[in-house]
C-alpha cells in the first residue's frame, strides 16, 4: 500500500511538473521572425534642365527736346487799344504855311505856331497802321493816348477810340504824294475817296478840291517829334 500510495505521489508530482511547464510555456512568447518591409527606392535620376538666360532687349529712346513755349497772359483790360507792329512818332508841317504845325486843341484839328512845352506834345502824333486798313495810316495823339484824329461832318476831331467799323473809317488815312509837291505826303481819307485832310483858315478839315490853294492846303510835310 504504502508503495502505491508512492506511485501515485511520484505520478501526481510529475502531472504537477507537466502542467507547470505548460503554464510556463503558454506564459513565454514565442519569439517571431523579424519582418523585412521592402520599401520601394525611388532612384535619383539627374536631370540637366535649361533655364533660359535674361535676354537684354536694346530700346531705342526718342531724343528729348527742349521747346521754349511762350505763354501769354491773359490781362483784363476795361478799353482795347489797337496794337500795330511799327510806332512812329512825327510832326507835320502844312507845305505852305512855315512856323506852323497840325496840332489838337480842345479836341479839334488845328493848325497853328508852337510855343509851349503843351504845344509841342499838342502838336506830336503816333503813326500807326490804319484801323481799318492796315495800307493806310491812323493818327493818335502823342499826349492823349487812345485818341485818334477822324472826321465827322468833314471836321478833324480828336476822339477817344471806338469799336465801331465808322470810327475806323472815319480815323484811316491814305497816304499819298504831296498834291502840291510829291516830295511831302497828303492824307487822303479812307471812307470818302477824293477827300483830303486839309487847312483853312487855321482849321482843320476833310474836302476835295482841285485848284493849286486847295493842293497847297492839303499837303504836308513830316518832320521830326516837337515832344515830349
Amino acid at each position: 500500500m504504502k508503495q502505491m500510495r508512492g506511485a501515485i505521489a511520484v505520478m501526481v508530482l510529475l502531472i504537477i511538473v507537466l502542467l507547470a511547464c505548460d503554464l510556463v510555456s503558454l506564459s513565454t512568447p514565442t519569439p517571431q521572425p523579424p519582418i523585412t518591409q521592402v520599401i520601394p527606392v525611388t532612384q535619383l535620376i539627374p536631370v540637366t534642365q535649361e533655364i533660359p538666360q535674361p535676354v537684354t532687349q536694346i530700346v531705342p529712346v526718342p531724343q528729348v527736346m527742349t521747346v521754349e513755349v511762350q505763354v501769354t497772359k491773359k490781362v483784363k483790360v476795361t478799353q482795347i487799344v489797337p496794337v500795330t507792329e511799327q510806332v512812329v512818332y512825327v510832326s507835320l508841317q502844312p507845305y505852305n504855311l512855315s512856323n506852323y504845325y497840325i496840332r489838337h486843341f480842345n479836341f479839334l484839328g488845328e493848325v497853328t505856331q508852337i510855343s509851349s512845352q503843351l504845344d509841342r506834345q499838342d502838336a506830336t502824333f503816333r503813326i500807326v497802321q490804319g484801323l481799318a486798313d492796315p495800307r493806310c495810316v491812323s493818327i493818335e495823339s502823342l499826349n492823349g493816348p487812345g485818341y485818334y484824329f477822324r472826321h465827322y461832318k468833314f471836321r478833324l476831331n480828336l476822339q477817344v477810340w471806338e469799336d465801331t467799323q465808322i470810327f475806323k473809317e472815319d480815323a484811316t488815312f491814305c497816304e499819298k504824294k504831296g498834291l502840291a509837291d510829291s516830295k511831302f505826303v497828303s492824307f487822303e481819307s479812307y471812307n470818302y475817296p477824293g477827300y483830303y485832310i486839309r487847312h483853312r483858315d487855321y482849321h482843320l478839315y476833310v474836302e476835295q478840291g482841285s485848284d493849286d490853294l486847295f493842293r497847297a492846303d492839303a499837303t504836308f510835310k513830316i518832320v521830326n517829334p516837337l515832344g515830349p
